[in-house]
């Protein structure tokens, strides 16, 4: 589950988020459906990621949670503590991969 997490906010480098209007793919996929309530369902494996404590601080970081560490995001970059991110959009597809 933390892996999952950990994921779904680009912090693995090996699969970065990629974001379309229908669908989620991190390794596993989300495939969003509906409108105006959206429902999110994803299918693939649960895979490990590193030792816990690094996918906590890296997601700590990520969601600005670290007072010695701001988070800034930009359209092209979000960084914060250790995590650098690129982000970059192409066709409505929106990919935050990790530097």
């Amino acid at each position: 589950m933390l892996a999952d997490i950990w994921r779904r906010l680009g912090l693995d480098i090996a699969n970065p988020l990629v974001q379309g209007t229908t669908t989620l793919t991190f390794g596993p996929t989300i495939t969003l459906s509906g409108s105006g309530t959206i429902t999110s369902t994803r299918t693939g494996s649960t895979d490990s990621g590193p030792a816990a404590g690094v996918m906590l601080l890296d997601v700590w970081q990520r969601l600005g949670l670290d007072p010695a560490n701001p988070m800034t995001a930009s359209d092209t970059a979000i960084n914060a503590g250790a995590v650098s991110q690129t982000v970059s959009e192409s066709a409505g597809t929106v990919t935050v991969q990790r530097a």
